[in-house]
């Protein structure tokens, strides 16, 4: 889950994973505040089809959690997967290698909303309310 998809190098590791077998779900706006952005990923929509790659676009909402899921680790902050941030600007980005977390993220944050994206439906505020439910339970979960 992330706003911002634009990085060459980033997007040919995603098309590599999927083409591995690994199954790869990107999450990002239906409709982006960062229009150049949106374009940007979207001309490469037939490339992450044709790999394999599930891009789900949340409606009603401006995605902005920058999120990885990996088997049981999860990684979160405040890293873009564009040029800036990952070449240019100060990020930070936690790493946590808990199965408990990674379920909790792919499940209850991600799940809900992917669902809901199925069926043509407004997020039910999952996205939105990220920071404050992963704050909350962090401390549980670490």
């Amino acid at each position: 889950m992330n706003p911002y998809v634009t990085d060459r190098d980033m997007l040919e590791r995603i098309l590599a994973a999927a083409g591995n077998g690994v199954k790869v779900r990107l999450v990002i706006s239906e409709h982006s505040n960062n229009g150049a952005a949106t374009a940007a990923l979207k001309h490469h929509y037939a490339d992450l089809q044709a790999a394999g790659v599930e891009v789900w676009e949340l409606p009603g909402t401006i995605v902005h959690a920058k999120v990885v899921v990996a088997d049981d680790t999860v990684s979160f902050g405040t890293v873009n997967l564009d040029a800036w941030a990952l070449y240019r600007n100060s990020e930070l980005m936690l790493l946590a290698r808990s199965a408990e977390l990674a379920r909790h993220f792919q499940e209850q944050l991600f799940g809900r909303d992917i669902a809901r994206a199925k069926r043509g439906m407004p997020p039910t505020g999952a996205a939105a309310q990220l920071k404050s439910r992963l704050w909350s339970g962090l401390a549980y979960y670490l």
